[in-house]
């Protein structure tokens, strides 16, 4: 009886541990186009020497959330071996808006996006 208890609760445990929501946003993301245009872009290696794409979700209100997708990027080398932009990387960013319909995310639209230094 005791066994039989304790399974039923061990399935009931299982049965609510979900995804947080920041996950299942962030794999919305990775499955649309958005994703796959940024990492399919052609990039020339000799003009600029840049990080790997980084996802991160900013900011959820209900039924919106907000995805920030940034890299950085250190520009190209002058002839004489010096960095162009002063020693400084630069951090491309854009902001998109992801809406939840019927219980699953879908990218609504880019809502901003920018290029800043960065500062070490």
């Amino acid at each position: 009886m005791v066994r039989r208890a304790s399974c039923i609760l061990l399935l009931l445990l299982a049965a609510c541990l979900r995804r947080s929501p920041e996950s299942r946003i962030l794999a919305a993301f990775r499955e649309t186009d958005f994703e796959k245009e940024r990492t399919d872009s052609p990039r020339d290696s000799t003009a600029a020497k840049c990080t790997a794409i980084t996802t991160v979700v900013r900011e959820i209100m209900r039924e919106n959330a907000i995805v920030a997708v940034f890299q950085d990027c250190a520009g190209p080398h002058c002839p004489s071996g010096q960095n162009c932009m002063g020693g400084n990387a630069i951090r491309f960013e854009t902001d998109y808006l992801m809406v939840r319909s019927n219980g699953r995310w879908h990218v609504c639209r880019p809502i901003a996006g920018g290029a800043t230094p960065v500062t070490s």
